[in-house]
């Protein structure tokens, strides 16, 4: 995948992550604390990804 590629993912996720990733990450993590959720969504969202 090319970086033009990675950045389209990374914009869709970026724009989506609440809808999408928070979604599948209450269900995976039903019990963690929202603000441990929300700070790993943090950091997975500005570590780059080698799609």
């Amino acid at each position: 995948m090319n970086f033009v590629n990675q950045w389209h993912v990374y914009e869709y996720l970026k724009n989506n992550a609440e809808t999408v990733l928070l979604k599948n990450l209450m269900e995976t993590f039903k019990d963690a604390p929202i603000e441990t959720l929300v700070e790993g969504m943090k950091e997975w969202l500005i570590t780059p990804k080698h799609l």
